[in-house]
């Protein structure tokens, strides 16, 4: 069996190093960083070394008390780099990061002073940041931001426009970038969500505000095409989304009436959204899934990790069994402490590494969180 690896970012001055879950299967917890309020919007990707197979972990976040973006590198369980990329006043709320083929990082995040979208790029040999919309004084764009990176090493950056309430779009080709509406009907792209299919084309979930519906739009080389996914019950929040190995989406993503997460898959005619069934007496007495993050292993096998208000504690799920409109899951509990009695959540991340092996990113507190987007 694989061992699990769970890694803390620990907002407060207490030192927490070690998390058990009652499977005993994760590993011990790596303290990433520290301070008053810091670990935010996190954002992590899993790097395989080829020429020794170590894992690097790579994690964007938001010091709120600093007001900026920061970046962490852990390799072999410890910390080896954290640092601010950006040291302008106001930046780094809905951080995004991915690697692209060479390792390169690329991160998207907003500019809350100027209210604008930007983007980070770091590689061994260069590094620089830039604002890519929202240049004008009465913009306000650049929430809710996710970035992928295609074969060809470019960023991909699906986002919320807040100045109209739309779901934009931007990618990078060669020194240029190119930027499109991806839907303006009604109040439209907050929790966008975007992954790249084989062909490098894009797929995003969203969350339409006036309806209350979970949305997808994909791009099919000439035009985008959106859907309605799941409506009528205030479906959408806390969007995730995975692209499998035949190109077809998954979507992990937060119900507010039922106060549950859901699954969307697609089985290449339509989406199923499913209910999602954990396997314990307890779950149904609970308020579970915000904060969801869905990651897909090689046989395309659906992981999330989310928030359950009422333990106040991030938890991991794997997919046990589908029979829309249901979905079973498994549930364990990587962040849990047996000492500290330390809150975890809401905000986490999950990433899987080149053997599948889940990583959790998570804010941690000695006070319990109030509710957040």
């Amino acid at each position: 069996m694989l061992k699990k690896k769970c890694h803390i970012l620990l907002p407060c001055a207490l030192v927490a190093v070690t998390a058990v879950c009652a499977a005993a299967e994760w590993g011990p917890s790596v303290l990433v960083d520290r301070g008053s309020n810091l670990g935010l919007y996190p954002s992590m990707a899993a790097e395989t070394r080829h020429d020794t197979g170590d894992v690097v972990l790579h994690i964007s976040y938001y010091d709120a008390e600093e007001e900026r973006l920061k970046y962490a590198r852990v390799e072999n369980g410890r910390t080896v780099a954290v640092w601010a990329p950006d040291r302008s006043s106001g930046t780094g709320k809905y951080s995004s990061l991915a690697l692209d083929a060479d390792g390169a990082r690329h991160i998207s995040y907003y500019d809350e002073q100027n209210g604008a979208l930007k983007y980070m790029y770091h590689s061994a040999w260069k590094f620089y940041t830039i604002t890519v919309d929202g240049k004008g004084a009465e913009s306000d764009v650049g929430l809710y931001t996710s970035v992928a990176a295609d074969s060809s090493r470019n960023p991909h950056i699906s986002y919320y426009d807040r100045t109209g309430g739309d779901l934009k779009y931007i990618r990078r080709e060669g020194d240029e970038w190119f930027a499109a509406t991806v839907d303006a009907h009604g109040d439209v792209g907050r929790y966008s969500s975007l992954a790249l299919d084989s062909e490098d084309l894009p797929h995003v979930a969203y969350y339409d505000e006036s309806s209350g519906d979970l949305k997808y739009a994909r791009f099919d080389g000439s035009g985008w095409l959106t859907e309605t996914v799941d409506t009528g019950t205030d479906a959408g929040l806390f969007a995730s989304i995975a692209i499998d190995s035949q190109d077809r989406p998954h979507i992990a993503y937060y119900n507010s009436v039922f106060g549950k997460f859901k699954y969307a898959c697609h089985d290449g005619v339509t989406f199923k959204p499913c209910f999602v069934v954990l396997l314990d007496s307890l779950w149904m007495f609970q308020e579970l899934g915000m904060h969801c993050s869905l990651a897909l292993d090689a046989a395309d096998r659906p992981h999330v990790t989310y928030y359950n208000d009422a333990r106040a504690e991030i938890e991991y799920a794997t997919l046990t069994l589908l029979l829309p409109p249901f979905s079973f899951w498994k549930r364990e509990f990587p962040c849990r402490f047996s000492e500290e009695h330390l809150y975890s959540g809401p905000y986490n991340c999950l990433a899987l590494d080149a053997d599948g092996t889940p990583h959790v990113a998570f804010f941690s507190s000695v006070e319990k969180p109030a509710p957040v987007e």
